[in-house]
């Protein structure tokens, strides 16, 4: 069963889309007003919620799709396609499947999941956060001034973005971070992952602590007056390094 539902995208000025199973993707496209597109079982189709209340699309599963039916082949995609021009608050969330966002442009942009993955591209906000708990994060191209990444086992991986603000949280999952524009600061902590970051810097102000975990840095001089970076950890290793090209001879 397929279903299609319009939105004008005047009234909205948020989309909260939050799934259990589904597969789930917010893209910006070219169109006018906010695409709810749903393809799947007729049952699950006709469950999800679409409706704006006081400004805010909300796309959502009901409760009782958290109910495993171990018995039962379920599958449903719900693609919202999002138009170029609209700069509203997003909030997406899934517990167990797929989530991808491509292209988005808005105030807040929080993607969350507990054990789907998510995979994001092109992301611009004033804020953008993405967390997991056992789900590995993928993204590139993200621009914001604040930046919050958070994970309990699942791997993040963060390239070629840029970021004036980053706030990092970790337990056991490593989180690689790949900025290409200078940052005000970095601060976090982890317990036993990885915490690897790459900036186009050759001085920081690095305040880097761990119990038995490594620290290094590599091609960036430590210096008080220069940009904080401020990360704790218990065994887990910090790393810095430059990605800038060493100085010709």
């Amino acid at each position: 069963m397929n279903r299609n539902e319009t939105f004008n995208a005047m009234d909205i000025h948020t989309l909260a889309a939050r799934t259990v199973w589904a597969t789930l993707e917010v893209v910006v496209d070219d169109v006018d007003n906010l695409q709810v597109l749903v393809a799947g079982d007729d049952d699950h189709v006709e469950d999800l919620k679409a409706a704006v209340e006081d400004g805010k699309l909300v796309v959502e599963q009901p409760a009782r799709s958290f109910t495993p039916k171990l018995t039962t082949v379920r599958w449903m995609q719900v693609t919202i396609r999002v138009p170029k021009d609209w700069k509203g608050a997003v909030e997406a969330e899934t517990v167990s499947g797929p989530l991808k966002a491509r292209g988005l442009d808005g105030s807040d942009l929080a993607l969350e999941t507990i054990s789907g993955d998510i995979r994001a591209t092109s992301l611009r906000g004033i804020s953008v956060k993405m967390s997991t708990v056992t789900g590995q994060i993928s993204a590139s191209g993200v621009r914001t001034a604040k930046l919050n990444l958070r994970t309990i086992s699942g791997g993040v991986r963060l390239e070629a973005s840029q970021a004036k603000e980053v706030r990092l949280n970790s337990v056991s999952g490593a989180i690689h971070l790949e900025l290409t524009e200078p940052f005000e600061r970095i601060e976090g902590n982890a317990v036993s992952g990885d915490v690897r970051i790459s900036v186009p810097m050759r001085k920081a102000h690095v305040g880097f602590r761990s119990v038995t975990g490594p620290l290094r840095t590599s091609g960036v001089s430590i210096v008080d007056e220069a940009p904080p970076v401020s990360i704790t950890s218990v065994s887990g290793g910090l790393y810095l390094s430059t990605s800038l090209e060493e100085p010709a001879d």
